[in-house]
């Protein structure tokens, strides 16, 4: 497989561009439609169902939109909330997770509790 970032040549249907960020852009968006309510994920396990880079992960959920896909449920592994680059940031971020039924104490999650595998 190649790298992430690579360019890539097709000569079937003649795209030239970054196909393997695209391809993992898309299992991410799955992955995160994965998670079932009430439950969070962690960087890191995204990280290994994707085999890509923790940073990875978080730059691509940079770049979400969570209108199509929920990254507010990825957490730091830890159980710390991690960041939230959409409206609100944090903040909304744990507004989210409440209303998903996930409980936030002292800006963290329980993981042994809403932890979800994949």
């Amino acid at each position: 497989m190649p790298w992430l970032g690579q360019i890539w040549d097709c000569k079937n249907c003649g795209y030239r561009g970054p196909l393997v960020i695209e391809m993992t852009a898309r299992a991410l968006r799955d992955l995160l439609k994965s998670i079932p309510r009430g439950k969070v994920v962690t960087y890191k396990q995204i990280a290994f169902a994707l085999g890509i880079h923790q940073r990875a992960v978080a730059k691509m959920l940079s770049a979400n939109d969570p209108k199509v896909a929920p990254c507010y449920k990825v957490i730091c592994s830890n159980g710390n909330i991690g960041g939230y680059s959409g409206p609100g940031g944090v903040k909304k971020k744990i507004a989210l997770l409440q209303a998903d039924g996930i409980e936030v104490k002292n800006g963290k999650v329980n993981l042994d509790v809403y932890g979800h595998k994949f």
